[in-house]
């Protein structure tokens, strides 16, 4: 009796003989955020697209999953604008939920960047429908709306993140779309 009370405690003691030392499912999820994230920074969308897509079967209510999701969608070849704002607004509103939420697989430390992350990706796609837009011979009077949003946004994530430089600059871009400066002369921005 006394040899099978030591075999339990064993067994349950020592993670490497139960197979406790395994990866657990959050572990293999933060690794599919992880890997995600390291694909789209190299600017591979379309590699990180599936795993993004089957964590968010795993974890609908994932304001990250969405976030990742809207980064994919906005930087293929062949970008979505209109999926990829839909998922960043998702995003926005999941993480509302739970704003002191932060995305550290990612680099956002604290709830506050993750929010400036989410308000500046979600500007970035409706700036590159503008631009779109514009190229493709709409007028910009039809396109106010959009500049509104992406100008909201930007305020927004401002309010998050004062001394983000990139939203500054989008901040002065979008202000300068505003005013009556033809687009040809206006200033451009990397999407």
């Amino acid at each position: 009796m006394c040899s099978r009370a030591i075999s339990l405690i064993l067994l349950l003691a020592v993670p490497g003989v139960t197979g406790c030392g395994r990866q657990t499912g959050a572990d293999r999820d933060t690794e599919a955020l992880r890997s995600a994230w390291a694909l789209l920074a190299e600017r591979n969308p379309d590699a990180a697209l599936p795993a993004v897509k089957g964590f968010l079967q795993r974890h609908p209510e994932s304001a990250a999953g969405h976030f990742l999701l809207g980064k994919c969608h906005l930087h293929r070849s062949n970008a979505n604008t209109t999926i990829a704002l839909g998922e960043f607004e998702t995003a926005l509103a999941l993480h509302g939920a739970s704003p002191e939420a932060a995305f550290p697989e990612a680099g956002f430390a604290s709830g506050a960047s993750f929010a400036a992350a989410l308000h500046r990706d979600a500007a970035l796609s409706l700036m590159r429908a503008f631009y779109d837009a514009s190229g493709s011979g709409v007028p910009v009077s039809l396109t106010v709306t959009a500049l509104q949003r992406a100008l909201d946004h930007v305020r927004k994530g401002l309010e998050n993140a004062p001394d983000d430089a990139y939203l500054r600059e989008m901040l002065a871009t979008l202000e300068g779309l505003r005013s009556p400066v033809p687009l040809e002369t206006g200033r451009e921005i990397t999407i």
